[in-house]
């Protein structure tokens, strides 16, 4: 059987890891094995890579991921390891994955998981978002979550059309099954400033003048924010259903996204959603049919407020959100378009 090593910076929560635990657990025609550049406590690993059986290998106890040892240690495995490809999965393991890679004359696939406007380097890492764009463009393909980002990506110069294959995150359908219904409005995503979450707490002051015992929910780790009357951060967990299973509406106000995971999960759940109107989020929702696209802090307030007001209308948008989900971005499907770019590459180098 031929074998694919899975190459990512860290194991820690994140969209990527949750993605790559899809991916490396369905996987059938090919042998899989895991590479992270830097090793973290098993507490704050993704739940998956706690448990998996799958072959994990630290390249660093270093907290950097470009710390010395780290490439030597990749051209290491490779060598030892009698590779078919290398699946790169985020920026740093893309940067010292596709250059060993180019060394040890193996193909490899870059995952860049977000859009480019992601990558605000101060001046003083500059260098590495230059590496990063080098580096993209020498994989053999450049493989996308999400329609936008790939033209996003190509657009900028980073990738030639030739290289560009997309496969839309899924999400496990059966897992992530619909609930009755529940009367929160919930975020799930890292405490992080891109997440837009200081727009959010304006959003849940304004609604909660005409609903005053709404609770709005955030799940996420990251940094602590403060919780407030109309805002509970409750922290990171390992299961979003619990969490998801009290919303009558999940919001997003995050500013960037590739392919959101947590909107994936919570339309497999029937949420409707009320999510900003950039990157792939109009690839899941459709304005007015399994949710809202919003724009202004003024438009989630009203769009919030017409899915809470109106059971007929939330009712219609939950059946809708659903089926899309289960049409479109079933796990098993996205696991098995992957399996076939392996196979195409493979094929194309012999």
């Amino acid at each position: 059987m031929k074998r694919v090593l899975h190459l990512i910076s860290q194991l820690e929560e994140g969209g990527a890891q949750r993605q790559l635990a899809y991916v490396a657990s369905l996987t059938r025609r090919y042998e899989v094995e895991i590479a992270s550049l830097i090793a973290s406590p098993p507490e704050i690993l993704f739940p998956y890579f706690r448990n998996t059986k799958i072959p994990i290998h630290y390249l660093s106890h270093s907290n950097d991921f470009y710390a010395p040892e780290i490439l030597p240690a990749i051209r290491k495995l490779l060598t030892a390891g009698n590779y078919s490809l290398v699946h790169c999965w985020l920026y740093q393991s893309i940067v010292q994955g596709v250059i060993s890679c180019r060394l040890e004359s193996l193909p490899c696939i870059a995952s860049p998981r977000s859009m480019i406007e992601r990558l605000n380097f101060g001046i003083n890492k500059l260098w590495e978002k230059s590496l990063i764009r080098k580096t993209v463009g020498m994989a053999d393909l450049a493989l996308f979550p999400s329609y936008s980002a790939a033209v996003e990506y190509l657009d900028s110069g980073w990738v030639e059309l030739s290289q560009i294959r997309v496969v839309q995150n899924g999400v496990d359908v059966e897992n992530f099954a619909p609930v009755n219904g529940g009367t929160a409005l919930v975020a799930v995503g890292r405490l992080s400033t891109e997440k837009g979450y200081d727009e959010l707490e304006i959003i849940a002051e304004n609604l909660h003048k005409e609903f005053p015992s709404l609770r709005c929910v955030v799940a996420g780790g990251g940094k602590d924010r403060s919780n407030g009357n109309q805002v509970e951060y409750v922290g990171r967990m390992d299961d979003v259903r619990s969490v998801l299973g009290e919303a009558a509406v999940f919001i997003s106000t995050s500013r960037t996204e590739g392919m959101s995971n947590a909107l994936l999960e919570a339309q497999a759940m029937g949420i409707p959603s009320v999510v900003r109107l950039i990157g792939s989020n109009s690839e899941i929702v459709e304005n007015g049919v399994n949710g809202f696209l919003a724009t202004t802090t003024e438009e989630f307030v009203q769009n919030c407020t017409a899915l809470l007001k109106d059971r007929a209308l939330h009712n219609k948008m939950s059946l809708n959100a659903r089926s899309k989900i289960a049409r479109n971005f079933s796990i098993q499907t996205q696991v098995e378009k992957i399996e076939s770019i392996y196979d195409e590459l493979l094929s194309g180098r012999k």
